[in-house]
């Protein structure tokens, strides 16, 4: 049976299981590409370790070790740092008092914003028509006002609103795509 691939890269790496070594190791030898390559990482590894050290120290180690030992006296905690919590005037005059504010700003607010009737209320009305007079008229019941225009000439039935419907001017694109069309249309005849 073939291992799959975590088994081979962990063969490739040398880091295979007791259990694994012996059905890895049969497969291999059958595989020569598979063997070179261990073996080219094996040498990669090896140089490795001869050129850059395992471990190496930091630089100025007595700086950094100074500095972690000072931050941790630094932050050690001792009784008399520790704070107590006093009842404070802040902790529930403050919230006391602004919503003291809120609720004499919003009655005083209803109490001012009286609304005048509708019927009440009339507009003034420009007309830009010499001899084009408006009125404005409220009805109560539906609460919905109307405008009526005197003086304007009545448009006979025979006009036809269709025609002025907005209508696209054709842009220079649709312009030269109409030519082309048009140059192709004489070109192609037979």
């Amino acid at each position: 049976m073939n291992p799959d691939e975590l088994e081979i890269q962990a063969w490739l790496e040398d880091e295979v299981t007791v259990s694994n070594k012996d059905r890895l190791e049969s497969w291999a030898a059958t595989q020569p590409h598979q063997l070179a390559q261990r073996e080219k990482i094996r040498n990669l590894r090896k140089l490795i370790q001869q050129h850059i050290p395992s471990q190496q120290e930091p630089p100025f180690p007595d700086f950094f070790l100074s500095k972690i030992q000072q931050g941790m006296r630094e932050s050690e905690i001792t009784p008399s740092l520790i704070r107590t919590r006093h009842f404070h005037w802040k902790t529930w005059l403050l919230p006391t008092a602004s919503t003291a504010a809120i609720l004499i700003a919003f009655s005083l607010g209803k109490l001012s914003n009286h609304e005048t009737p509708s019927a009440a209320v009339s507009p003034s009305l420009y007309t830009p028509e010499q001899g084009v007079a408006a009125k404005w008229i409220s009805n109560q019941k539906s609460d919905s006002p109307l405008i009526v225009l005197e003086g304007l000439t009545p448009i006979p039935d025979s006009v036809n609103f269709s025609s002025m419907v907005h209508k696209d001017n054709p842009t220079e694109a649709d312009n030269t795509a109409k030519y082309h069309e048009e140059k192709m249309d004489t070109t192609v005849k037979p």
